[in-house]
């Protein structure tokens, strides 16, 4: 019985032991750990659309490797900031996601991707404003100098006046008076809308056609809108006609709208273009920003430790620093050396 006691705790030890081991590790940086866990749910978020990106910048095209590098590439501008003193808040990282949202087109700004997930989101957002706080620390960016940019591009920064309506729109007289009729029998506008509107765009949501800026508008359909107060529907359909395309005849169309909600144009405060902003004085102030970031990233990469555990990427710390390596020197006349961007661009 004492033998088969000893045996049991024996085997229960075993098991507390490999407890305490802890999570499988995939990689390390600098003695931080990746596990494998952290890993191959990195691994799931990967979409097509992160993919094809990297393909067409000549990086990894699949989803294991791409998903080691990123987090490989996280930890690096991480301990980067923190050996520079550079810190990322969460209302920051908030405030720079509703600011690409609002503004996908800007410059040095990730577009949208319908398939990435709020957490990559914001990831994508820190390592982004790590990699501008990198580039401003050394250059004493202050509130005078992101307040003057400010004051000079006011006119530029003028909200339009905005307008949120249904509509529906038709193509002939007839259709039109039908609309009207049975609007006056009772009919919701949302339900003829859904199945009188030609509009393919706004059809489908009752007829709902978000904010819109009246300058953008047919001036007839904006002078119409301006005679409605919320929730009112005009009394008849406007006429508005288009030019043709490529070489067509002009066509009109008729529209009836129906008034929710207005916004008044504004002057954008600061807080909602900081990014832009800051993008711009970091300009007028070091236009070679860009290029000494990638060259810190790359020092600092060079004497990193790091080392990956699982064998199918053994070769991806190469990768990475060669992806970072300075570009050969150009021969007299030959053309300029083309630089990628720092990780995380």
């Amino acid at each position: 019985m004492k033998r088969y006691a000893a045996i049991g705790a024996l085997a229960l030890l075993a098991v507390l032991a490999g407890c305490q081991s802890g999570p499988k590790v995939a990689a390390t940086v600098n003695g931080d750990k990746i596990t494998e866990d952290e890993f191959f749910g990195r691994v799931q978020e990967v979409d097509a659309i992160e993919l094809y990106g990297s393909a067409r910048s000549g990086g990894s095209t699949k989803a294991g490797e791409y998903a080691m590098q990123q987090l490989i590439t996280e930890r690096i501008m991480e301990k980067l900031a923190a050996d520079k003193g550079v810190k990322v808040t969460d209302a920051q990282v908030d405030a720079y996601i509703a600011f690409t949202k609002k503004f996908p087109e800007a410059g040095g700004v990730t577009g949208p991707n319908p398939m990435r997930s709020d957490a990559a989101a914001k990831r994508e957002a820190r390592m982004q404003l790590v990699i501008r706080s990198l580039a401003m620390k050394p250059l004493n960016i202050g509130p005078a100098d992101l307040q003057g940019m400010y004051n000079q591009l006011k006119p530029r920064l003028m909200e339009p006046a905005q307008v949120r309506f249904r509509v529906i729109m038709v193509s002939s007289k007839s259709v039109a008076a039908e609309v009207i009729k049975s609007l006056k029998a009772g009919v919701s506008f949302e339900t003829l809308a859904l199945t009188k509107s030609e509009d393919t765009t706004t059809k489908a949501k009752g007829g709902d056609s978000g904010f819109v800026p009246e300058p953008g508008l047919p001036p007839a359909l904006a002078a119409a809108l301006k005679k409605l107060t919320p929730n009112q529907t005009a009394s008849d359909f406007v006429s508005v006609t288009f030019p043709g395309q490529q070489g067509q005849p002009p066509v009109t169309r008729f529209f009836l709208p129906r008034l929710l909600e207005t916004k008044p144009g504004r002057l954008m405060p600061m807080d909602e273009v900081k990014p832009l902003i800051e993008g711009m004085v970091l300009q007028q102030k070091d236009a070679n920003a860009p290029q000494r970031v990638r060259e810190q990233v790359r020092e600092f990469t060079e004497k990193a430790e790091i080392k990956v555990e699982l064998p199918q990427y053994s070769d991806l710390v190469k990768k990475i620093r060669d992806s970072l390596a300075p570009s050969p020197a150009v021969q007299p006349g030959g053309p300029p050396p083309q630089s990628a961007p720092a990780p995380g661009q």
